[in-house]
């Protein structure tokens, strides 16, 4: 009598097992397919969240493992590793073999997405006080905050850039002088770039800060990609060192990422560092509790190198408050090949 209780059991644990496995198959299928062919709107969005994807997969495995099924197990295991391959580049070498031997870097650089509904002024100025970087990119900024922003000129005398009262303004700080600095339109007319020339040990570069548009509907979609390949198209033309560093508002599992470094040659800096998520970092601005604001943390806060130039540390900085987390790159200029 009990031997039918005991095989139903065991038929409803392989099933189940079965159930985990395939669920681990199927996003794992899934995060590669928005990664690589995620070329639509109602795709690539989903492209973003490859991390969440491994965490997810990870508590499936255990549950997998819990079941004793050493075959399935197996194979869990190997679509687990698989998920885990868009991840784990992102913390190997080289960048951090040249860490521990690279000298004090020549250029810092800090990109920090502020919000206008945010007015946490002295926690924005004190970080400044304290990261000390030549070059601060603010994005979305008003009147009010270039007003603030501009107690920085002791550090950071030389600026430019456009406010915006809607979340499009973009300003540079720099204790570097900003030469033949213009403001240019790669997408739409209300979405400012910033581009000028620096020179660091004697050498030109060319530094471009922007900030497309977040895509949360089809036309912003397709804005920011449009300003993303018009930038593209830029550093190509551009013969200097080349920084381009802002709030890009897509992450480098997108298959447009991927197309933008592919035709620009440029480096993520976060290359070796890890992956370093930048938003949403305050869940207040969308009416939803932090914690799990921070569940959906993604890194859309760029800088990309050219040749010549060498990451020796990126990190985030401390909170400003903001739905962002600022991004602190650390570079030096080197020979180009």
């Amino acid at each position: 009598m009990t031997f039918p209780v005991k095989r139903s059991a065991f038929n409803l644990r392989s099933l189940l097992a079965w159930l985990v496995l395939g669920a681990i198959v199927g996003i794992t299928g899934f995060a590669y397919l928005t990664s690589y062919y995620g070329w639509s709107f109602y795709l690539e969005i989903f492209s973003h969240f490859q991390a969440q994807y491994l965490g997810l997969s990870f508590i499936l495995f255990g549950i997998l493992v819990c079941l004793r099924r050493n075959r399935l197990v197996y194979i869990g295991l190997f679509f687990c590793i698989l998920l885990a391959m868009q991840i784990l580049p992102w913390y190997l070498p080289p960048q951090r073999i040249f860490q521990a031997t690279a000298p004090t870097s020549q250029l810092r650089i800090l990109v920090a997405n502020l919000n206008v509904q945010n007015r946490s002024f002295d926690r924005v100025l004190n970080l400044i006080w304290a990261e000390k970087p030549n070059i601060a990119i603010f994005i979305e900024v008003d009147d009010e905050w270039r007003e603030q922003l501009n107690q920085l000129a002791d550090l950071l005398p030389y600026s430019s850039g456009k406010t915006n009262s809607y979340n499009l303004g973009i300003l540079i700080y720099s204790n570097l002088s900003l030469d033949n600095t213009k403001i240019e339109f790669f997408g739409s007319d209300s979405l400012p770039s910033i581009v000028s020339q620096l020179t660091v040990q004697n050498q030109p570069i060319t530094l471009i800060a922007t900030h497309p548009l977040p895509p949360m509907r089809p036309q912003f979609f397709h804005s920011r990609n449009q300003q993303l390949d018009r930038i593209g198209q830029r550093v190509i033309d551009t013969k200097e060192r080349t920084i381009l560093a802002g709030d890009l508002n897509i992450t480098m599992w997108s298959p447009y990422f991927r197309q933008l470094v592919s035709r620009t040659e440029l480096k993520n800096a976060r290359s070796g560092f890890g992956i370093l998520p930048s938003w949403p970092d305050h869940g207040a601005y969308y009416g939803i509790p932090d914690w799990v604001a921070k569940l959906f943390l993604i890194p859309i806060d760029h800088c990309l190198i050219s040749s010549g130039l060498q990451v020796t540390n990126i990190r985030t900085g401390a909170s400003t408050n903001s739905d962002h987390l600022p991004l602190i790159v650390d570079l030096n200029v080197t020979d180009r090949t």
